[in-house]
């Protein structure tokens, strides 16, 4: 994607969230939401925190159940990270999966890893929609761009 492509998409997208700030519709939240928020229980770890699917796969998979616990979007972010890290391990050990570790293929997995693990930690944080999709546009956009000189 070349730098003028993703600065327009980048600049559409920052519109589009101020207009959702200056009109309510992205911090609207139900009348209890202090309580809810007293009540919450532990964080969630870091997306550096979490487990390597390949050495540790029982403990990913725990992961994954306590991620349920905080709803679908932190599963799929949890999934889709856990699916590159391990797409990029055994990209390096495994001889039949090593077109996973060149080219093109290497940078998919590396934007899918970075774009879970962005959005997974703005998820977590308690970032907005709009924060979540910031983070994972810039981390995929940063990481693609990273390979051109």
């Amino acid at each position: 994607m070349k730098t003028r492509t993703f600065l327009m998409f980048y600049f559409a997208l920052a519109l589009t969230g101020a207009i959702a700030t200056l009109t309510g519709v992205a911090h609207a939240q139900p009348a209890d939401a202090g309580a809810a928020v007293a009540d919450a229980g532990p964080a969630a770890p870091h997306a550096d925190q979490l487990p390597d699917p390949v050495s540790h796969p029982a403990a990913a998979f725990d992961e994954i159940k306590a991620a349920k616990k905080l709803g679908w979007p932190i599963v799929a972010f949890v999934a889709l990270m856990f699916a590159a890290k391990a797409a990029g391990r055994l990209g390096k050990s495994v001889a039949w999966l090593a077109w996973l570790g060149r080219g093109k293929a290497a940078v998919v997995v590396g934007a899918a890893g970075a774009l879970g693990a962005s959005c997974y930690d703005a998820a977590t944080s308690g970032g907005s929609w709009m924060a979540i999709l910031f983070a994972g546009v810039m981390a995929v956009g940063h990481y693609v761009d990273a390979g051109k000189a």
